[in-house]
């Protein structure tokens, strides 16, 4: 969850559980094969090695979140105070930690920066909330130069995702409360959407996520129902909704789509039926 998120008090974001990984059909066969005498036993075997975890902590920090990773693995993030107040930070591949504040935001309870998204150049994006409690999009260069960004016309601007061409995406709210997607290009060109059918109640409607090398932004939408289905939105405008297989369809559950990598495929989140909790799902480009 962002913190802009938090401050408006916009959907709860239940984190991804990892899907269970199932051994191939033609593998098990080959290791029935060799429990029964097949295979070579002189072929001799070694352990997979173990996967290396490193825990993030800002410094000082009540609570840590890792928002987003990039190929070169520099990760980006935020961190709460004593305070309650967040800091964004990046962590190079190399381990060095730094702390930074979007220029304008707040220090009190409740305000402050986070960071959402970083792309190969090691351009971050986030928002921040000001001393007036308003949330600002933000970009800032690998060189530490920041930009604001606030959609014209609207009353907060979230920054979510940032591709490896510049262009950003987030969400925007009206004087309403009511949430619209955006695209900024690279060039500082501001594109505004919203979702067919989504709905229209406070703090509702089109919540992008992330945009792809090809421009595609996925996210999710709320309808007239408080029903969330999962999104896509070509560079070229074209919109595709979807609905996980096992979604609700009550008020409160739903499908949300919250990331997409450069060949098309969307993982995200579903909210079942009837209370029967949340999953996790990804989606093959051509929709399987």
């Amino acid at each position: 969850m962002t913190l802009a998120e938090r401050s408006t008090q916009s959907l709860l974001k239940p984190r991804a559980v990892p899907a269970k990984r199932y051994l191939p059909f033609a593998l098990m066969l080959l290791i029935a094969a060799d429990g029964c005498g097949g295979g070579n036993p002189a072929t001799p075997t070694h352990p997979a090695p173990q996967p290396q975890f490193i825990t993030i902590d800002g410094p000082g920090a009540f609570g840590t979140s890792a928002e987003a990773i990039n190929v070169n693995n520099d990760i980006a993030g935020f961190f709460t105070d004593a305070n309650n107040a967040s800091h964004s930070f990046l962590r190079t591949s190399g381990g060095t930690f730094t702390v930074f504040d979007a220029p304008g935001a707040g220090s009190a309870n409740g305000q402050g920066s986070d960071s959402q998204g970083i792309n190969a150049s090691g351009t971050i994006v986030g928002s921040f909330i000001d001393q007036q409690f308003i949330p600002h999009g933000y970009i800032r260069t690998s060189s530490g130069v920041f930009t604001t960004l606030d959609v014209p016309g609207s009353f907060a601007t979230m920054a979510l995702g940032i591709n490896d061409g510049g262009a950003v995406t987030g969400e925007f709210l009206d004087f309403q409360r009511f949430a619209h997607g955006f695209v900024r290009s690279s060039g500082g060109a501001f594109t505004t959407f919203d979702v067919p059918g989504s709905g229209g109640s406070y703090l509702s409607g089109t919540n992008p996520a992330r945009i792809n090398s090809s421009g595609t932004v996925t996210g999710f939408f709320t309808d007239t129902s408080s029903v969330l289905h999962a999104f896509f939105r070509a560079s070229d405008g074209t919109i595709t909704t979807f609905d996980a297989p096992g979604a609700g369809t009550a008020a409160g559950t739903g499908t949300a789509a919250t990331d997409i990598n450069a060949s098309g495929i969307i993982v995200g989140w579903l909210f079942g039926p009837n209370g029967s909790g949340s999953r996790s799902f990804v989606r093959d480009a051509d929709g399987c």
